[in-house]
């Protein structure tokens, strides 16, 4: 290879370094003002800089600590729509970790179900990324379905916020 391809080579490669690195600190502001996160780790949100191209061509990537990964809006436990349930359908009666077969059903526990005047009304599954796709999970939707039991799904991996939940289920029930 002679000195001008070599040449030609680098200019290219640090172009394409320069374009993704911009793509992808823009891409990572954006997340950053939507979440209210700060991934990135600088202590702002909405001022990445997850690649630097003055000191050398290769880029150097800034990963999230764990801690910041945990804080994340995304993280929403058991405990967070035990809080919703508890305080925003209060005229309800609310049943954690019910089986299926409770109601001539099957498949994994319902995280919560929902019961008002001695009938079931609603059943709240929390579900891990694609565990939708099991036969447990399947198998207690379609129990529901089948029962007249509404069948309110929360992937755990999502924001969830609050009003997003509460507009859910009250749409189901």
């Amino acid at each position: 290879m002679g000195l001008l391809d070599k040449l030609v080579k680098n200019k290219i490669s640090d172009k394409i370094s320069e374009t993704l690195s911009s793509a992808v600190t823009n891409a990572v502001n954006k997340a950053e003002e939507l979440s209210g996160v700060d991934l990135d780790g600088d202590g702002k949100k909405g001022s990445a800089r997850l690649y630097s191209t003055t000191t050398s061509s290769a880029p150097s990537a800034k990963v999230a600590t764990d801690s910041q990964a945990i804080s994340a809006p995304s993280q929403k436990g058991k405990e967070y729509f035990a809080e919703i349930l508890a305080t925003e359908f209060s005229s309800y009666e609310i049943r954690e970790n019910v089986n299926p077969a409770a109601f001539g059903g099957s498949g994994r526990n319902l995280d919560f179900v929902l019961h008002s005047g001695g009938n079931l009304l609603g059943a709240v599954v929390l579900v891990d990324h694609n565990r939708d796709n099991n036969k447990a999970y399947k198998d207690a939707k379609s129990s529901c379905e089948k029962a007249g039991v509404a069948f309110i799904n929360f992937y755990t991996h999502m924001p969830n916020e609050r009003d997003f939940v509460i507009y859910r289920i009250k749409n189901k029930l």
